[in-house]
């Protein structure tokens, strides 16, 4: 194409605007507002390759054929679901749409999900008509506090579509296709650049928005008040990398063995770099020499209970061989007696830190032949900065630390009872 060749910049509207609609989308509009613009989507994102089959003179372009075939047909079910919801959304009737909620409650001793119950919505019913129904579900787990996730979600009248994983698959698809396109055609135009780039960190935007569709919250049971948690994360998606990869960033050269020794070295310079303050981190080691790594900082220990119990479940059913997760740890220093502890477990967590008296850096491995834990109280994180601190260090407690990580202890030895079964 020649320089300035505005070809593709109908097609890159018309993605745009469609990007548009879906990025308004919210768990709190009304349903109106939502239907609107999940209407608008479809038929925007259909719209956008007759846009673009009039710029090119017609439907038999060859480069527009193969990247066609090659990224929006690619899944059909994808392709097939979203031509539908536009042919329907135009011709027939607005979306079906039908907004759900699963609340997870979580056994603050053992992070273990101990309330699990789905709440529908019917159409544009405000969340208070459902509030008396939570709160009396909430109230029989716990009489002083209860730590709950919140999800919504998003499906058609008969359940069986999530709406926002098949759309998300089609961003993805249409974002691969415009892309190719507009290399393939070698575009020069300034303003087609512009647009493109905008439409990339528009359905960057929209996939991270999916984290508001998880609220955290914790039920003061006596009070009978909501808080609701705030975090703080990183948008980079759950994915694998090569641990080697690590290591080679950092200079160090890689020893079998070693590599949890690795993890609570370089989290130990971190922690002491940031003040000691560490973000809750899980390092979730595979079978194949990658890892994934989950961190953030939450006002809420809910979130932490949520991100334990995702991870437990990847464990069942990926192949993962370790988990390690370093946080703070924290003591409420020595209680005389059993009133006391009844007075201090008597308090909502929030009103319990006011009593901590230390902080520990806690460090742990779990995988199928139990838990590993290292605890560096004070000064002696300063004997954990090196692979070789580390090894040397070894210093393990008592196995009542471990409550907090039942999910993943559990995940793993049903997996390694599975493993054993099979073997039989």
């Amino acid at each position: 194409m020649e320089k300035n060749d505005k070809t593709l910049l109908p097609f890159l509207q018309k993605v745009y605007s469609a990007l548009r609609h879906l990025n308004n989308f919210s768990v709190s509009n009304d349903f109106n507002d939502n239907i609107s613009d999940l209407d608008g989507f479809f038929t925007e994102y259909r719209s956008s390759t007759f846009a673009l089959q009039k710029s090119l003179g017609g439907n038999s372009n060859p480069v527009y054929q193969k990247n066609l075939k090659d990224y929006l047909l690619k899944d059909e079910s994808v392709s097939g679901w979203m031509k539908k919801k536009r042919n329907d959304s135009v011709h027939e009737q607005p979306f079906n749409l039908h907004k759900h909620l699963l609340v997870m409650a979580y056994l603050a001793t053992s992070s273990e999900i101990i309330l699990e119950k789905e709440y529908t919505i019917e159409f544009d019913e405000p969340f208070e008509k459902l509030q008396n129904d939570l709160v009396a579900d909430l109230e029989k787990q716990n009489p002083v506090e209860v730590n709950f996730s919140v999800m919504y979600f998003f499906t058609e009248e008969d359940k069986t579509v999530d709406v926002f994983v098949l759309s998300m698959k089609a961003i993805k698809m249409m974002m691969a296709f415009m892309v190719a396109m507009y290399e393939d055609l070698k575009v020069s135009d300034e303003t087609c650049a512009a647009l493109l780039n905008k439409n990339i960190d528009l359905a960057n935007s929209i996939r991270n928005n999916n984290f508001t569709f998880v609220r955290d919250y914790c039920y003061l049971t006596k009070k009978h008040q909501f808080i609701g948690g705030e975090v703080l994360e990183s948008n980079i998606p759950y994915c694998k990398m090569p641990i080697e990869k690590i290591y080679e960033n950092l200079g160090i050269q890689r020893q079998v063995n070693e590599d949890f020794a690795f993890f609570v070295s370089i989290h130990s310079q971190i922690y002491l770099k940031q003040e000691r303050h560490i973000a809750p981190t899980f390092f979730v080691k595979y079978a194949d020499d990658t890892v994934a790594i989950v961190s953030f900082d939450a006002s809420l220990r809910t979130t932490f209970y949520r991100k334990i119990n995702e991870i437990a479940l990847k464990v069942i059913s990926e192949n993962i061989e370790s988990v390690y997760y370093v946080s703070e740890f924290v003591s409420y220093g020595s209680v005389s007696s059993v009133r006391d502890v009844e007075a201090l477990m008597g308090m909502p967590y929030i009103e319990r830190q006011q009593n901590v008296k230390k902080t520990a850096l806690a460090f742990y491995e779990i995988n199928k032949n139990g838990v590993k834990s290292i605890f560096a109280e004070g000064e002696q994180v300063n004997e954990l900065l090196s692979i070789e601190d580390v090894m040397q260090f070894q210093k393990e407690y008592d196995t009542a630390y471990h409550c907090l990580l039942t999910p993943l202890i559990v995940a793993f030895a049903t997996k390694r009872d599975r493993e054993n079964v099979s073997k039989c």
